[in-house]
């Protein structure tokens, strides 16, 4: 990927996050209390997958699924779904989408959003 396709990237997440974030605002969650946050990740091959899972864990996430993805993305066919307990205002924060998506990249893998129960 190419400096700006990150960058185009970070910035979809950050329109989609600050959507997310005032939709659970308004549902009454409060966006600054940690709760479970599930993050969905696009991987190229197994071993890709491995390795993000990998490195999610280092960073305190624990692994809910690696499995080759029923209907798959165009060259990403492995589905990495990990969780984290923070609060919705960290994980909507540019440094953290920044980090995620720079850290998939690194690992042959695409991020793609997070969510969290209401």
């Amino acid at each position: 990927m190419t400096e700006k396709e990150i960058a185009d990237a970070i910035d979809g997440h950050q329109l989609r996050n600050h959507s997310l974030s005032n939709l659970l605002s308004s549902k009454g969650v409060n966006i600054r209390e940690p709760r479970l946050i599930e993050c969905h990740f696009w991987s190229k091959s197994e071993s890709d997958a491995n390795g993000i899972a990998a490195a999610l864990r280092s960073r305190g996430f624990s692994i809910l699924t690696i499995r080759k993805a029923e209907l798959s993305q165009p060259d990403l066919d492995w589905n990495v779904e990990a969780s984290i307990r923070q609060s919705v205002d960290i994980t909507t924060r540019p440094e953290f989408t920044g980090d995620i998506v720079s850290l998939a990249i690194g690992h042959n893998s695409r991020y793609d959003g997070w969510g969290t129960a209401v």
